[in-house]
């Protein structure tokens, strides 16, 4: 008895399953391809949709007060500027004429109008006095210096006697050394020579001061030997044990530099 299934028939069937698979798996494929492409589509729908909301910093009110009156305390406004330009002359003027009045209690409280005061100030024999009591008197080392400078300057035969006053009344080294060099000392037998070889002495006297008192009477000393060096060389002998140094150091440079 032979069997009815032939070859053919067998080929037949094993291609209609393969068939059938293959369209299972492409129709599984093609149903998730196009739920995921809807998906997609949807969430690019609705965030088309939605209204955008920027968000932009803005400062508060109170912050934005505080920037504007920061501004205009800083700048102001041009007639806020020429008030306080009016102001500020105003009250230089007036210290001017205090100054010159001697009333140097009033000028408490008003440094900086006092110290721009004395940069231009004229100094003579009848505010002298004045001058030198507020280099004394004043706290503040700005207003010190520039009424030494003002005194430095003055057309005043006690000019230098007053400089010698408020260096010894005075113990900031600033002012010491700002007054030395404002000292005229051509002559070394000068009141102002004479005293600086006092104040060589001083133990209240910083050593750069003394450095400078030094040069000052070794340049004194060639003025006043007319290019006969004895009277500076002997300086040496003349002064403390301690300055001698600064005599020695200060004759080497003027021979050097030829003065």
């Amino acid at each position: 008895m032979t069997d009815s299934t032939s070859p053919n028939s067998e080929k037949m069937w094993f291609s209609m399953a393969c068939l059938l698979v293959f369209l299972l798996v492409a129709s599984w494929c093609y149903f998730f391809l196009a739920k995921s492409t809807y998906m997609i589509n949807a969430q690019v729908e609705g965030s088309e949709s939605r209204p955008r909301v920027e968000k932009t910093l803005k400062p508060s009110a109170s912050a934005s007060d505080g920037l504007t009156k920061l501004r205009s305390y800083v700048s102001g406004s041009e007639s806020e500027v020429e008030d306080r330009k009016r102001t500020q002359d105003v009250e230089v003027e007036s210290t001017v004429g205090l100054i010159e009045g001697g009333d140097l209690n009033s000028l408490k409280g008003n440094t900086e109008a006092l110290a721009a005061a004395l940069e231009t100030y004229e100094v003579d024999d009848t505010s002298l006095d004045d001058a030198t009591e507020l280099a004394i008197n004043s706290s503040d080392l700005s207003v010190t210096t520039r009424a030494i400078s003002a005194i430095a300057r003055a057309d005043s035969a006690y000019a230098d006697s007053a400089l010698m006053e408020i260096f010894s009344s005075v113990s900031n080294e600033q002012a010491h050394t700002q007054i030395i060099r404002q000292l005229n000392s051509n002559s070394l037998y000068s009141e102002t020579s004479q005293w600086m070889f006092q104040e060589l002495s001083s133990e209240t006297v910083s050593p750069e001061t003394k450095y400078q008192m030094a040069e000052k009477l070794v340049t004194a000393a060639i003025i006043e030997g007319q290019g006969d060096w004895s009277l500076a060389e002997e300086l040496e002998y003349q002064v403390p044990y301690e300055v001698q140094e600064y005599i020695k150091r200060n004759l080497e440079i003027a021979r050097t530099t030829g003065r």
